[in-house]
């Protein structure tokens, strides 16, 4: 569900009724500091990030999920990369499927950027062995001295045992009876890289599924992740490796900072783009839309839509 980012924006600056103080999804009691920490083990080494394809921003809306690397207007970000644990696993996305493919490992800061993120991504000592599904990385990782192992079609949980991360291409994961296979395969421990093009799924898919459908997008909601139908504005050039970025790019802490009512105007639009994301990725009836029509003191039904909007 897509909401305007003007109709939030004059909502969070005061432009309508006080705001209710809703109940809100829980949110661990993290560290001061803990995003930029576990940015800093991502992004050692690593500079810019090479544009390739046209990325799509990925939506955060996950107790602990943080972006990683971002691109966008000062001001209102969006990440290109972002990260998550979940259980006992953990979770690094890319907006397109380019990130996880041969072709990336020829920018020397994307290659450290996947080796940090596989690195990030498990907890065993030594060289991980890593599942390739969809991924033509192959040559690389063992270049690195990685053992792979090559997973075709449906994912089965017997084979996902012997891998300790699993890296993919997503694109064509239409399947929402796997997606609790993927779920399951990282809250007991696996570590998940992947990339794909959000707003080209219309198109892959033949118009048979919408982003908030996608399977892995389903697999994806405990950690709060999500790939987009949207477009990255500055996919133009390089991507700049930044070591702070704004906690309220996530959208749980864009809620928190309006019930704080510690917001300035020049914090709007990061907050509401924040939101609009992770709207335009909830399916029906999705906890979250209602914790932010609760929020706005309106009801699901006085949330706008591409096919209702306010203007």
């Amino acid at each position: 569900m897509k909401t305007p980012w003007f109709s939030l924006l004059a909502l969070v600056l005061g432009m309508s009724a006080p705001l209710s103080v809703a109940a809100q999804s829980p949110r661990p009691n993290l560290p001061a500091g803990w995003q930029d920490k576990e940015r800093a083990k991502l992004l050692q080494g690593v500079t810019t990030i090479q544009v390739f394809g046209s990325p799509g921003p990925i939506a955060l809306f996950g107790p602990a999920a943080f972006p990683v690397i971002a691109a966008g207007e000062p001001g209102k970000l969006r990440a290109l990369c972002a990260a998550a644990p979940f259980g006992q696993g953990r979770v690094i996305l890319f907006g397109h499927n380019s990130y996880v493919s041969q072709e990336a490992t020829a920018d020397p800061s994307m290659a450290k950027l996947l080796e940090n993120a596989i690195a990030w991504s498990t907890t065993k000592k030594g060289r991980p062995v890593i599942g390739l599904w969809g991924s033509s990385l192959g040559p690389w990782l063992n270049d690195q001295g990685y053992k792979t192992e090559t997973i075709s079609g449906v994912l089965d949980p017997k084979v996902l045992k012997s891998c300790d991360v699993l890296i993919g291409n997503t694109q064509g994961f239409l399947d929402r009876e796997q997606a609790g296979t993927l779920a399951d395969y990282i809250e007991k421990g696996g570590g998940f890289i992947a990339g794909m093009t959000g707003w080209a799924l219309s198109q892959t898919s033949g118009g048979r599924v919408s982003i908030e459908e996608h399977a892995g997008n389903l697999a994806l909601r405990g950690p709060g992740l999500a790939w987009t139908a949207e477009s990255l504005s500055s996919s133009s050039g390089p991507f700049t490796a930044q070591p702070s970025l704004p906690t309220t790019m996530n959208a749980l802490e864009a809620m928190a900072a309006i019930r704080s009512r510690k917001i300035d105007r020049a914090q709007g639009p990061q907050i509401t783009d924040a939101i609009q994301l992770a709207l335009s990725v909830q399916p029906e009836g999705a906890e979250l839309t209602r914790e932010i029509a609760q929020l706005f003191q309106s009801g699901p039904s006085s949330i706008p839509t591409p096919e209702r909007p306010i203007l």
